[in-house]
């Protein structure tokens, strides 16, 4: 219980996108983290690991592409309002 109340202290925290397709640390696009749970899911899909689960709330890179695109999300651009995975590291 403890680790759960530990994970819930960091929901609603703002977070940065990186370009997970960059060598460089380039920010793409600013977020609210949700979880980290490897079990949490996106729609039907867990997070599994080395994931988080995050609200795209705005981008500077539209044309960025998702970590784990959807049949309706291939673009950071067209993320922005939902809830997304994205690499931890």
């Amino acid at each position: 219980m403890e680790t759960l109340g530990r994970l819930q202290m960091f929901r609603f925290l703002s977070c940065q996108l990186l370009d997970w397709n960059s060598a460089d640390d380039v920010v793409v696009g600013e977020g609210e983290f949700c979880s980290i749970e490897q079990t949490y899911k996106i729609g039907r899909i867990q997070l599994g690991p080395n994931a988080v689960a995050i609200i795209v709330k705005s981008v500077l890179k539209e044309e960025a592409y998702v970590w784990r695109p959807t049949p309706s999300i291939f673009t950071l651009g067209q993320a922005v309002g939902d809830k997304i995975a994205w690499p931890a590291d």
